[in-house]
């Protein structure tokens, strides 16, 4: 029951199991040498007076079994399945937060891949452009302030504020926007596929994009682009 309490952690193998054998083994050679002795002891003192003197040790050894058993039981039932949970759960790999300075390495290294991924289907290349920059992290800002993705909400509201949309898109008739959630494993290529496999129309595919900006934060990231209302097929 031991080793497969520990069968994920193979580092606990000689801290834990192979004392735990050591012990075990010379535990019970005391132990069975110790009822020995006290069997000799007992028998010299009862067995003369009462006749049958092993009765009593019979009578206690089955009730240790069974005060053993049930321990033995309880233990599997409640113990045992916390201690396997616990283990597994240290066994899995520890989200880790990515610092500010990965963010940004991130989302440049995903403005790369996507013009890569682009010119491979035979789109035009992406050009990073300020202004969009500048829409990117204000929508960053509203993420982060909120704390979860909103659906593409503010995005949809500043689209709709002709303020907003003066500001950020004037020189832009169409403007796309994908976020998402990133951590310490995303890849650029994970970021890419999964927006082209969760739209039809996106900031990244989209035939009618000239210009792009890719911001992030340790939390989230952002890939707005904006182009001309031509409707040119998409990918």
């Amino acid at each position: 029951m031991v080793f497969q309490a520990f069968r994920f952690v193979p580092s606990l193998l000689f801290s834990i199991i192979v004392p735990y054998i050591l012990v075990s083994f010379f535990f019970g050679w005391f132990s069975l040498s110790y009822v020995i002795t006290l069997y000799k002891q007992a028998r010299i003192g009862f067995e003369g007076e009462k006749g049958s003197g092993l009765l009593w040790i019979v009578v206690v050894a089955v009730i240790g079994w069974v005060i053993a058993f049930i321990m033995f039981f309880l233990f599997y039932k409640l113990a045992f399945p916390q201690i396997r949970k616990s283990l597994n759960t240290r066994s899995q790999p520890v989200a880790q937060k990515l610092t500010q300075l990965q963010a940004n390495e991130l989302a440049g290294e995903t403005f790369l891949a996507i013009d890569l991924y682009r010119e491979n289907h035979k789109l035009q290349p992406l050009q990073e452009n300020e202004t969009l920059c500048g829409y990117a992290q204000r929508r960053l800002d509203q993420l982060t302030k909120l704390g979860r993705l909103d659906n593409y909400k503010g995005f949809y509201e500043d689209l709709a504020n002709p303020q907003i949309s003066k500001t950020y898109f004037a020189q832009y008739p169409i403007v796309a926007e994908d976020d998402g959630y990133i951590n310490f494993l995303t890849k650029p290529e994970d970021v890419i596929n999964y927006f082209i496999s969760s739209k039809n129309e996106t900031a990244i595919s989209g035939s009618n994009k000239t210009g792009s900006c890719v911001l992030a934060t340790p939390d989230f990231l952002v890939i707005v682009s904006g182009g001309s209302n031509s409707r040119s097929n998409n990918l």
